[in-house]
C-alpha cells in the first residue's frame, strides 16, 4: 500500500551499517541516508536478518494478493543479480532447515550503480 514499515535490524554475514549518506539521491530513494550491507565474500549464502510485526499474516502475500518493494542500489552486482527474501516464523526459524520457514520471494537488479524499485 506505499506505507514503509519498520523493520528492525537483527543479524548478518557481511557487514551492515546504518546510517549511510544516500549514494544517490533519486526519484526512486530520495531519503538522505540509507542502510549499506556489504556482502561477506568468504560465504556462498550470505544473509541478513530483520523483525517487523508488520507482516501479521503472510498468507496474502504468498496467494499474491499483495506483495513488497525494496529499493535496492548495486555497485558491483551484474544485472540479473537475484535478491531472495524469506519470510519466517522467528522462534521456529532457529530450528533445522527449513522449519520455521514460510515462504520466498525473489527478484533480480536490472541495472547497477543507481536505485531500482524490485518488487516481491
Amino acid at each position: 500500500d506505499g506505507n514503509a514499515d519498520p523493520a528492525t535490524f537483527s543479524s548478518t554475514s557481511g557487514t551492515f551499517k546504518q546510517p549511510e549518506p544516500n549514494p544517490d539521491a533519486s526519484d526512486v530513494n530520495p531519503s538522505t541516508n540509507v542502510a549499506l550491507y556489504v556482502q561477506d565474500q568468504g560465504v556462498q549464502w550470505d544473509w541478513l536478518a530483520f523483525w517487523t510485526d508488520a507482516i501479521a499474516d503472510a498468507s496474502s502475500i504468498l496467494n499474491g494478493r499483495l506483495s513488497f518493494t525494496m529499493d535496492v542500489f548495486t555497485d558491483d552486482a551484474p544485472n540479473g543479480t537475484d535478491i531472495m527474501i524469506t519470510l519466517a516464523n522467528m522462534p521456529l526459524d532457529c530450528k533445522t532447515y527449513p522449519i520455521g520457514r514460510h515462504s520466498q520471494y525473489i527478484a533480480f537488479t536490472t541495472t547497477s550503480g543507481k536505485w531500482e524499485k524490485l518488487q516481491f
